[in-house]
């Protein structure tokens, strides 16, 4: 009966155990998550702002107001500007 409640005893502390690192592993990849987030925030205002640039600087007007609204032509504007790779357009 004592090993019976001292095998208990190690299970349920084993578990506690399990369950800490699965929490501290949950925390990582959601710190991981929204770190990748970030950095894809940023990546992107990068690209708008250089396509906005070189718009503005080439006189291009109309196009910097028609990429406002057509996604398609945005990306084919940042690859055509060398903004954006064409490996990059399939993955936004």
């Amino acid at each position: 009966m004592l090993l019976s409640i001292e095998r208990q005893i190690q299970r349920i502390k084993r578990d506690r155990e399990m369950e800490a690192q699965y929490m501290m592993l949950e925390e990582m990849l959601k710190d991981e998550r929204e770190a990748g987030r970030n950095e894809g925030r940023q990546e992107g205002e990068k690209q708008s702002l250089a396509l906005v640039n070189a718009l503005v600087s080439q006189g291009r007007y109309e196009d910097l107001k028609r990429c406002l609204e057509d996604e398609v032509f945005r990306e084919n504007l940042m690859e055509e500007l060398g903004i954006k790779n064409k490996e990059d357009h399939g993955k936004s």
